[in-house]
């Protein structure tokens, strides 16, 4: 059984503190913002109704993703998480 992502959703926006999910939503290049809260570095992003169409396809193994967007993605993701954490 496939582990539950952590996902929020409000009318327009879609948030995740999981970094794949916020990866993979990077490299179909949805605008997004980050922040920390109680420790935990959330990802915040603009347009929930593509997003949501974009973690569907994934789940559903029909996403085409350019392997270098994936990869600029995953490090962007990391360099944010990584800040974040660097700044208590």
């Amino acid at each position: 059984m496939e582990k539950k992502k952590e996902l929020a959703y409000s009318k327009l926006e879609m948030e995740t503190r999981d970094s794949e999910t916020a990866s993979i939503c990077v490299s179909q290049n949805q605008r997004f913002t980050a922040e920390k809260r109680a420790g935990i570095v959330w990802f915040k992003f603009e347009d929930k109704e593509a997003c949501e169409s974009i973690i569907d396809a994934h789940r559903n193994k029909e996403l085409i993703v350019c392997y270098k967007d994936l990869t600029n993605a995953i490090h962007e993701i990391k360099k944010i998480i990584i800040q974040f954490k660097n700044n208590k």
